[in-house]
């Protein structure tokens, strides 16, 4: 019984935690002005940004992300699940209402000489 208790107390919590980052949805309204771009190509843009909230596969070679308008951020990652991964996890976005103009970042990292990575997941959140 012991073993019982023990498992459910260790591994419940990380289920439970892993269910909230895959369905973390919010009441935010989006504009015509927000949009959601990857390597261009446009993933959503105003109310369709609601059904891609949560943690999203990534294209096939995604180097450069794109976030337009203010009330949302995408937070690109290497690992698959959107998890985060030291310079490998990037967020882009600026959450500035004040601000018209779009976020652009390619996904670099490297100390001595700079590199492109590939995100192989993306975890878009309302600002």
């Amino acid at each position: 019984m012991m073993k019982f208790g023990l498992f459910f107390g260790l591994c419940l919590p990380a289920l439970v935690a892993g269910a909230a980052l895959r369905s973390h949805k919010t009441n935010t309204s989006y504009t015509i002005n927000d949009k959601i771009f990857i390597n261009g190509n446009e993933i959503a843009s105003g109310a369709g940004i609601s059904s891609v909230e949560g943690c999203n596969a990534a294209p096939k070679e995604s180097t450069t992300v794109k976030v337009c308008g203010c009330a949302v951020k995408v937070i690109a990652s290497l690992l698959t699940e959107c998890q985060p991964y030291g310079k490998y996890s990037h967020a882009v976005g600026h959450c500035d209402c004040g601000n018209s103009a779009c976020a652009e970042s390619e996904l670099k990292s490297g100390y001595t000489e700079e590199f492109n990575w590939k995100a192989a997941s993306y975890l878009v959140e309302a600002c």
